[in-house]
């Protein structure tokens, strides 16, 4: 299984290829192999030396690749494939792209994906309260509220902005809502946190707290499967539904991740679960905050588990649906009129990758399914 994420994160490696085997070589230590078909996402930080026919190899072989400029100057690079010759679906999605209705269809059904997983990591966050988990990093932070009723309440608003969106129109109402939603969603963590977090709310270029530090790392992780995803597919990177064209952005990788992003920000709690700290962090008033290397080798072993095992669980109830029939024979039946009841989540069931009711999927197979969810709402003439 293509499981593995690769770092190299130092200038001194050299890497070139060898009979389908990475060939790994640094200075005063023995040269390693690692089979290209193991690998699932390679991940460069600064100047290592990497030769052209490893690039060529890992895009032939739909293995995404990040490359973080050294010391944090610049903005992230991907190596992906080139498009698939799938050029009736390129056809179909820019039609789609200039028909308003489709447009609001395409961005009321991402948004609610988005708020839906969101509405769902609260709820378990109610849930994890009421548990014996002194293990449990937010289970031991709750525990400082007596009254907890403020997260009934931002379940209560977020599934009231759900149902807005239904009748909503244009992208400035649907953003509108979808800010409104997030402001919840990132209050919520700024009064849980502690303070030696320093999280008061979302920001970026550049992340000033460690919490927005590693929002930030996670998206740019998750938009390389979805780089990968939506080349295989055809379809065209910069024409996107929910975010509006802009030269040089990719509007339709970023409106795949939004429904992903819920799982990105449970993977950001899960590693306060696994030793991250806010001593890990560096700062500088060009670079905001950063992951320091120590931390990266904890961060980039849970993600190389994450993203083989991402909580689509999260997505709303309906949809999940449809991707636990991807993997199995049972029959599904997919129903656009289903209500969201946070009691349903209410069982005994462990998302342990080794049960037969496993509730994780790889993150491939996640983006898969929303870039053909995505289709259908463009293609579905009724």
């Amino acid at each position: 299984m293509s499981d593995y994420v690769i770092i190299f994160d130092d200038s001194k490696f050299e890497i070139t290829l060898e009979n389908k085997n990475l060939r790994i070589r640094r200075p005063d230590e023995k040269t390693k192999f690692f089979p290209i078909k193991y690998i699932g996402q390679v991940v460069i930080f600064g100047s290592p030396k990497v030769s052209c026919n490893v690039w060529r190899e890992l895009a032939e072989n739909a293995i995404p690749s990040i490359i973080f400029p050294g010391r944090g100057r610049g903005v992230p690079a991907w190596v992906t494939p080139g498009l698939s010759s799938s050029v009736m679906v390129r056809v179909s999605q820019h039609e789609a792209s200039k028909d308003s209705e489709i447009v609001d269809k395409v961005c009321r059904w991402l948004l609610d994906q988005k708020l839906s997983g969101h509405q769902n990591l609260i709820y378990g966050f109610t849930k994890l309260a009421e548990e014996d988990n002194d293990e449990s990093y937010i289970y031991n932070v709750l525990q400082a509220f007596d009254d907890r009723s403020f997260l009934n309440k931002a379940i209560d608003d977020i599934k009231k902005i759900r149902g807005d969106l239904k009748t909503a129109t244009g992208r400035e109402q649907l953003m509108g809502y979808e800010g409104a939603a997030a402001h919840i969603w990132f209050d919520i963590l700024a009064k849980i946190l502690p303070k030696e977090w320093n999280f008061t709310g979302r920001n970026r270029r550049p992340p000033k707290d460690p919490i927005n530090a590693l929002m930030s790392l996670t998206y740019t992780m998750a938009m390389g499967d979805v780089h990968t995803t939506v080349h295989d597919r055809g379809l065209d990177p910069c024409i996107g539904f929910l975010h509006a064209l802009l030269p040089g952005r990719e509007s339709l990788v970023l409106d795949v991740l939004e429904p992903l992003r819920c799982g990105a920000d449970a993977f950001v709690l899960h590693l306060l679960d696994c030793g991250i700290q806010p001593k890990h962090f560096t700062y500088s008033s060009e670079n905001g905050c950063r992951l320091n290397k120590e931390a990266r080798k904890i961060y980039f072993t849970q993600w190389s588990e994450w993203r083989m095992e991402w909580p689509y669980f999260l997505l709303d109830k309906s949809y999940v649906s449809l991707i636990e029939s991807s993997d199995d024979t049972t029959d599904y039946e997919y129903d656009p009129d289903y209500e969201y009841d946070p009691d349903e989540y209410d069982s005994d069931d462990e998302y342990d990758s080794d049960d037969p009711d496993v509730k994780t999927k790889s993150l491939k197979k996640c983006c898969w399914w929303i870039i053909k969810d995505l289709i259908s709402h463009w293609t579905d003439k009724d």
